[in-house]
């Protein structure tokens, strides 16, 4: 075993090859599956063999069906995951939770960001108005990809954070409207301590991520996850928080202001807000 000769001046183990490590990992393992991700398509072949030699089942991704077949019962367990894009999947929620616990280990064989980006571009619809991904998409250019984004939830408060550590980068708060109620007391600190944060705010009505959550394990029973009040004025009503803070809004609900607006927002002089 590498590393375990006492005169080595040099403590080799962590040097150890991460593909030993992971050798060492497999054979330590009482039981074990295989997640297949779209970057398996093209790998069908080392898959099924790799299943063959080990044992181990298969879960599929979305984007990695068809790299190993469902209807081999013996080894095939379908779909896992909850969370994540098309693009690859993200370690979720559901699939880790026996690692957080101590019972698992877990290593995973990537294709590298430039091969993902070139082979597999992301792409989106562009023919409708409300596009989120145009919007995040026109903000990273427009920063030339030098902002610092926050989201989720804690969106407003760690901005605040960043903004403060920060002054001198631009620091944007991307979150949706039900995300950003929950802490939009937050507002008053911004305005009390003039902080430099943008918030791009998003209207999808949901908190995205719980109401996942409650459509898989509790039947669509929402627990004050979602705003089903429909009304013209919702916009306008939004802006009404930054205005009880007198920070300056603009509500944008067409693709074609998009640029004008986001660029308003980035040009605001130092130590002023800004809510679009």
């Amino acid at each position: 075993m590498i590393g375990t000769d006492a005169f080595q001046e040099t403590p080799i183990v962590e040097e150890c090859p991460l593909h030993q490590t992971k050798i060492n990992l497999l054979c330590e393992l009482e039981s074990a599956y295989e997640i297949s991700r779209w970057w398996c398509l093209n790998s069908s072949e080392e898959l099924r063999k790799f299943v063959e030699l080990t044992g181990f089942p298969v879960a599929s991704t979305p984007m990695g069906l068809g790299s190993y077949p469902l209807s081999d019962e013996d080894f095939s367990l379908q779909m896992l995951g909850m969370h994540g894009t098309i693009y690859g999947s993200k370690f979720d929620i559901g699939g880790e939770r026996k690692v957080r616990e101590g019972k698992a280990g877990f290593f995973s064989l990537e294709a590298g960001a430039k091969e993902q980006k070139m082979n597999y571009p992301l792409s989106y619809k562009t023919f409708e108005n409300a596009i989120p991904h145009y919007v995040i998409q026109l903000l990273d250019k427009l920063t030339n990809g030098n902002a610092v984004f926050r989201g989720y939830g804690l969106g407003l408060p760690a901005a605040i954070e960043a903004a403060v550590a920060r002054p001198d980068a631009v620091v944007v708060d991307i979150d949706g409207d039900r995300s950003f109620i929950m802490n939009v007391q937050e507002l008053a600190t911004v305005r009390a301590e003039t902080l430099p944060v943008k918030i791009m705010l998003l209207k999808n009505q949901h908190l995205g991520i719980v109401v996942q959550w409650e459509d898989r394990f509790y039947t669509s029973n929402r627990a004050h996850t979602w705003k089903s009040i429909q009304r013209v004025g919702e916009l306008s009503s939004m802006l009404k928080f930054a205005e009880g803070c007198d920070i300056p809004a603009a509500g944008v609900t067409k693709k074609d202001d998009l640029r004008t607006a986001i660029q308003k927002m980035l040009d605001m002089p130092a130590g002023h807000t800004y809510w679009m």
